[in-house]
């Protein structure tokens, strides 16, 4: 039984609302002030994610289109747009949002800039440290109107000459640098301005031809990392890989490109959730496993996760001008599926009558049209039977359907006439 049962039944996502950003695609979204969402496009856009309405926009002057492609939350009402491709628009800008309520007035400030690149940002109080492919730059935000220059630190290319991918991350304060190339990840800890050579890890896939993200564990020694389409946790302390979970077992025409790990999360209660391009993964430790949260196939750029006021959480995707919420619901779960079973019902039922040649009593055949089509509704769920009929409808390709329901019509005929054989009224 455990083939059908479904532990995380009622964590199932539904898309509750969507909005479209009109002629501009969304590199990246960030939620700020737990009730809104930066979406950072050829404009910078705030949006008020509960009533789902713009509150202001900032047009940033450029000769070139600028491809801002990160967002970094500085303070409380501060944040930064930067880049890591120094061909388009090689500067880190500073915007503080200015929100009168009384009013209900919004509007944005640009406080500074520097000319500077970086694969990533970390903000620890009112520095900003910038990642960038040989060095970090330390900066601090003076008189709260511009930033300083206060380290460069050269990273050592330990894992040969073109070792050139980074990724870094704060674990109980300790800043920490990722030097990774092939199968090899070393660590770096920075502390008064010096880098200190620490782990080294050799894993069995190469990562190059992934982006590695990093995440600490609920402020333990535990480290999650994702790339490709798996899940390790590793011991900073103990030195040593625990496990890994996978974050999907079926693979789809696009396997190695869909199912690549693109973001971690961990919730209040130290849940950990995942996604691709595709979808939305809770990470069952315990067993071990990846469960998809989402039944039908989507298209992800981003996700967030938020919280309600009543602490459910939600979460909110882009893809290309698309903003999507999702968020899970018991009813609608339910409801749902009583639908698909219900339909599937009649088509049984419909079928078995229309090819038998003796006619039985109502009641009976009603009952055992109940019983036989549970196994098959199980087993349609667990095959995405169901889920991929969804995607088959969003995408407009009917006749796929007319297609797989002959070839149902085909078996089941098949079948009745075998078991009629056998069947005594």
């Amino acid at each position: 039984m455990n083939y059908f049962i479904n532990k995380n039944y009622f964590r199932t996502l539904h898309e509750y609302d969507s909005m479209r950003i009109s002629f501009q695609a969304v590199n990246k979204i960030i939620l700020f002030q737990n009730d809104k969402l930066i979406c950072l496009c050829d404009d910078i856009l705030i949006f008020n994610i509960f009533e789902k309405n713009l509150l202001c926009n900032y047009s940033i002057n450029h000769h070139s289109k600028p491809q801002y492609t990160n967002i970094k939350l500085f303070g409380t009402d501060k944040f930064i747009i930067f880049n890591y491709n120094s061909s388009f628009d090689n500067k880190i800008r500073l915007f503080q949002f200015i929100e009168d309520k009384e009013n209900k007035e919004y509007s944005f400030k640009k406080i500074t800039r520097i000319f500077e690149t970086a694969i990533d940002i970390l903000i620890k109080g009112t520095e900003m440290i910038c990642l960038k492919r040989g060095n970090i730059n330390i900066y601090n935000f003076i008189n709260n109107e511009k930033f300083e220059l206060q380290a460069k630190i050269k990273i050592p290319k330990t894992l040969g000459k073109h070792s050139s991918n980074k990724a870094l991350f704060l674990t109980k304060n300790n800043l920490i640098i990722i030097e990774y190339k092939n199968i090899f990840i070393q660590f770096w800890s920075y502390q008064k301005n010096r880098l200190f050579k620490k782990n080294k890890i050799e894993f069995e896939k190469s990562i190059n031809d992934s982006k590695l993200i990093a995440k600490e564990f609920d402020n333990t020694d535990i480290i999650l990392f994702g790339f490709n389409i798996y899940i390790y946790f590793y011991s900073f302390n103990n030195k040593k890989i625990f496990y890994k979970i996978y974050i999907s077992n079926i693979p789809n025409n696009n396997y190695f490109y869909d199912n690549h790990v693109r973001g971690i999360f961990i919730s209040k209660n130290g849940e950990i959730f995942v996604n691709d391009t595709i979808n939305i993964y809770y990470l069952d430790i315990s067993n071990k496993n990846a469960h998809k949260l989402i039944r039908n196939r989507n298209k992800i750029g981003n996700v967030v996760m938020g919280y309600e006021q009543n602490q459910n959480f939600f979460y909110v995707t882009n893809f290309e001008n698309e903003i999507k919420f999702f968020k899970s619901s018991k009813i609608k779960t339910i409801m749902l599926d009583l639908m698909y079973y219900f339909f599937t019902l009649l088509f049984i039922s419909f079928l078995k009558n229309y090819f038998r040649k003796i006619k039985i009593d109502f009641i009976y055949e009603i009952l055992s049209s109940i019983v036989v089509t549970i196994p098959v509704f199980l087993y349609y769920k667990k095959m995405n039977f169901y889920s991929n009929i969804e995607d088959i409808i969003k995408s407009g390709r009917y006749i796929v359907i007319i297609f797989i329901v002959v070839i149902d019509i085909i078996m089941i005929v098949f079948f009745n006439k075998i078991f009629n054989k056998f069947l005594i009224y």
